[in-house]
């Protein structure tokens, strides 16, 4: 059959391939969704109607791969521009930038980064803002990252340990020396 892949993906063009592909393999064969594709946003149009949207991260992340379609000769696969943004960093164990949808909450967020590292602290999370031209830094306790929804270009971080701060012996140098300053000693 013939399937057509356009929009945002790395080669648009006219695919035929076997009755039996799906829109994965069909995507992968075109190279899949190029630097400026959605992950998140995939048509699957017949007859210029919608008949339904694929979520790569579904696939990628949750292990989900449920074809509802089946793919019928003279379909149009339509990779998206992408879409919303946040950068998440730190303690997580994915940290990257991640395509978010309307509604995504800090706790949808941390899911997608893997959760946190073994070394995370995961007590607070750090959120940058940018509005206006101004940044706002956000503290949220992880109670609330269920209900803390997100927005483009909101930059996530989370520290990678507790530190502990404990006293060190130490001597201070002065005087003629080439490094003067405090030293800790064994």
């Amino acid at each position: 059959i013939n399937i057509l892949v356009i929009g945002n993906v790395k080669n648009p063009g006219m695919y035929t391939v076997s009755g039996n592909a799906n829109i994965l393999s069909v995507l992968d064969i075109a190279g899949g969704p190029s630097a400026t594709g959605s992950m998140r946003s995939i048509h699957l149009k017949r007859e210029g109607r919608i008949i339904s949207e694929f979520d790569l991260y579904e696939v990628f992340v949750n292990g989900n791969f449920d074809v509802k379609e089946d793919l019928r000769a003279g379909d149009v696969i339509l990779v998206n521009p992408k879409g919303d943004q946040v950068a998440i960093s730190g303690g997580f164990t994915q940290p990257a930038i991640y395509e978010i949808k309307k509604g995504t909450t800090l706790k949808d967020a941390i899911h997608l980064a893997g959760g946190f590292a073994p070394s995370g602290k995961a007590d607070t999370i750090f959120v940058e803002r940018k509005m206006n031209n101004t940044s706002s830094y956000l503290e949220v306790d992880i109670d609330e990252a269920d209900s803390f929804t997100l927005q483009n270009g909101d930059n996530i971080k989370s520290n990678f340990f507790q530190p502990i701060n404990k006293a060190q012996a130490s001597v201070e140098i002065q005087g003629e020396v080439h490094n003067p300053g405090i030293y800790a000693i064994n």
